[in-house]
């Protein structure tokens, strides 16, 4: 009998440890629908601790706009860290963001777009705007420019067009017909008609 409680405990002591941090994270979100913030602060504080990159995330919100403890960048970098290198999407835009904005950090384009890229990869609208705006848009996770490449290229022989650069004496009209078409074509893989009205 013995044995068996030894057996059981080394069996299931693995989830009961687990299971504390998915609790606490619960009890601060309950915490935090009743209003006490600083209670819920404490609770993910537990669950953060223990790994749980939402926790860790809640926490990353509560330092970086001073919800339920005095805001403080420094400790919002660090949770936002700590839950974007477990692939949390939108710890990856805020960190980004405060790379981008210099909060609690100096100013590192270089590194807002690299968190930035990571959220898009995983669908992050905002990161992908962000990313647009910054004229750093690659594509979702491609890490590669050279689909827009393609995709002229593509639309250069469907209408006939030279490609840009081939020939080496192309008029100015014939370069701005070229832009023209190249868009065109691209508005109509986007799924836009004319007008900008969208096809589903």
């Amino acid at each position: 009998m013995l044995k068996l409680l030894a057996i059981l405990w080394v069996l299931f002591w693995p989830m009961a440890a687990l299971g504390g941090p998915l609790e606490d994270l619960k009890a601060g979100n309950e915490a935090h629908k009743s209003g006490d913030t600083a209670t819920a602060r404490q609770f993910w504080q537990k669950a953060g601790e223990a790994g749980n990159p939402i926790a860790q995330f809640n926490l990353g919100i509560v330092y970086h706009f001073g919800k339920g403890a005095k805001k403080n960048y420094g400790k919002a970098l660090h949770w936002y860290r700590k839950s974007a290198r477990q692939n949390h999407k939108t710890a990856q835009f805020n960190l980004g963001r405060m790379y981008e904005n210099g909060l609690g950090v100096t100013r590192d384009r270089a590194e807002a777009v690299h968190w930035y890229r990571k959220a898009s990869g995983q669908g992050h609208k905002s990161a992908e705007i962000r990313l647009k705006k910054m004229g750093a848009w690659k594509g979702a996770g491609t890490g590669g420019g050279n689909r827009g490449k393609a995709r002229r290229e593509t639309c250069l022989r469907q209408y006939g067009c030279e490609a840009p650069g081939a020939g080496q004496g192309r008029s100015r009209q014939g370069a701005d017909q070229t832009r023209l078409l190249v868009f065109h074509w691209e508005v109509r893989q986007k799924g836009f008609r004319s007008g900008g009205v969208l096809v589903a």
